[in-house]
C-alpha cells in the first residue's frame, strides 16, 4: 500500500557513507510543480543524500531555468533537452536550442510517443512518430544518448528505435509489456524504474525480467509520487532501489552501486 510506505525506514537502512552517490536519471526539478521553496528543499536534501539529478525540462522557459540550475549546481544537476510528444511547439526552435547549448547537456530527451487515449488517433500518432524520428536522428548526429517517453506505446517506440539503429537508449518509466522490454534489452537499451514500482504490477514484472545491468533509477519528480496526493521528491529513487532489491533478492547497496555505474556510463557523469 502506498500510504504505509515510510521513506525514513529505508533511509535508515543505508547511510550516505556506504555509497559514493546515487543518480536520479529522470526528474523535472525546474518544474512549476514545485514552489521555489519546495525546489530549494528538493535540491538541498538531494545533495545532502548525495543524489545526482538528471533533469528534463519540458518548455522553453524551463529549459533556460534548468541550465541556470546546472551552472549553479554543476556537480549535482545535469540536463537533457528534448520535446515531449504531447507538447505542441516549433521543433526547429528546440533543435536550435540543443545545438546552441550542446556542451551543457548530457542527452536528448525526453522525446518519444504517447498514445494514451485520446492521443491514439491516426493523425496524432503519425505526427508524434515524425517528431520522434527527428530527435532520434539528431541524437545520432550529435552522438548523445536519448531518453524516451513511451506511454501506451512501448512496442512502437522500441520498433522505431531499432529500425533507426541508434545505440544509447534509456526508456524512462516504461509502461509496456516486459516481453517488449526484453527486445530492447537485447539491443542494449536501459530502463529506468520509478518509485511507483512499489505498487505497480507492471513495473514489478519489468524489474523481474530486465537484468539489473540494464536498470537505472528515476523519480520523475514532482510526478509519480509513491504517496497518495503528495509531491514526489528525487529521493524517491531510494524507494525504487529498495523495491528492486526485494524483487531481485539483492542487497540494496548492490542495486545502488550497479544502477549508479549504469547512469555514470550512459550520461558520462563524473
Amino acid at each position: 500500500m502506498r500510504n504505509k510506505f515510510n521513506i525514513n525506514e529505508i533511509l535508515s537502512e543505508i547511510t550516505k557513507e556506504n555509497y559514493d552517490f546515487l543518480v536520479d536519471v529522470h526528474c523535472h526539478i525546474e518544474s512549476d510543480g514545485y514552489s521555489d521553496a519546495e525546489r530549494d528543499y528538493a535540491i538541498r536534501y538531494s545533495i545532502q543524500r548525495r543524489i545526482v539529478l538528471v533533469t528534463s525540462p519540458l518548455t522553453m522557459p524551463e529549459r533556460y531555468y534548468a541550465l541556470e540550475l546546472r551552472r549553479k549546481y554543476s556537480n549535482w544537476i545535469y540536463v537533457t533537452i528534448g520535446s515531449h510528444p504531447l507538447l505542441n511547439e516549433p521543433i526547429k526552435d528546440v533543435v536550435a536550442f540543443i545545438r546552441e547549448h550542446l556542451s551543457e547537456i548530457v542527452g536528448i530527451g525526453e522525446v518519444g510517443l504517447d498514445f494514451k487515449p485520446p492521443n491514439n488517433v491516426e493523425n496524432v500518432r503519425k505526427r508524434q512518430v515524425e517528431k520522434f524520428k527527428i530527435f532520434i536522428e539528431l541524437a545520432k548526429e550529435l552522438d548523445k544518448p536519448i531518453v524516451v517517453h513511451s506511454r501506451s506505446a512501448g512496442k512502437h517506440a522500441i520498433d522505431i528505435l531499432i529500425k533507426s539503429d541508434i545505440g544509447k537508449v534509456l526508456m524512462h518509466s516504461f509502461s509496456g509489456k516486459a516481453k517488449y522490454a526484453m527486445v530492447g534489452v537485447e539491443m542494449g537499451y536501459y530502463f529506468s524504474i520509478p518509485p511507483t514500482v512499489l505498487f505497480s504490477p507492471q513495473k514489478k514484472r519489468l524489474v523481474e525480467k530486465v537484468p539489473i545491468e540494464n536498470l537505472m533509477l528515476e523519480s520523475d519528480a514532482p510526478a509519480l509520487s509513491f504517496l497518495n496526493k503528495e509531491l514526489n521528491w528525487p529521493w524517491g529513487i531510494i524507494a525504487a532501489a529498495k523495491a528492486i532489491a526485494e524483487i531481485k533478492e539483492m542487497e540494496i547497496l548492490d542495486v545502488i552501486r550497479i544502477t549508479t555505474k549504469n547512469a555514470k556510463e550512459f550520461f558520462g557523469i563524473r
